[in-house]
């Protein structure tokens, strides 16, 4: 376990992909093992787009509120708060989970995990070969 804390945990000061080490432990034993978890640190460009993305959708479900009278008196003012909000918080994210590499601790099995971007660790997932509940968690 600490030749994979040395070889993956990286200092994520550059942009692009960095691996961080994770604990995972199944919610039926005491039983744990590794694996890793993929991120990617946004440059500012892509940080701008993903916020750009949201406002234009949330300003973009306007034109729709419009033409509905009685949606148009509650959601276009919504929107309108809601749009600026939602892309600061959108910009505000600087690095996002990609994927983790797991293994799951009751089956032994090797699986590779889409993670949700927003995902915060300590998180519950599922196992696609046994379907028992692992637990993900960051590595110190």
């Amino acid at each position: 376990m600490e030749n994979i804390l040395h070889e993956t945990r990286q200092v994520a000061d550059n942009v692009g992909d960095y691996i961080l080490p994770l604990s995972i432990r199944a919610n039926a034993a005491e039983l744990q093992t590794g694996g890793k978890l993929r991120r990617c640190r946004l440059t500012r460009k892509q940080r701008l787009l993903r916020a750009a993305k949201s406002l234009g959708i949330a300003w973009g479900l306007i034109l729709p509120a419009l033409i509905i009278p009685l949606l148009h008196f509650a959601l276009v003012p919504v929107l309108l708060v809601a749009g600026p909000i939602l892309a600061y918080l959108r910009y505000q994210v600087s690095d996002i989970s990609i994927s983790a590499n797991v293994k799951c601790p009751l089956c032994a099995d090797d699986t590779v995990l889409q993670m949700d971007a927003n995902t915060v660790y300590p998180t519950w997932e599922t196992c696609a070969s046994c379907d028992a509940s692992i637990q993900l968690r960051i590595a110190q």
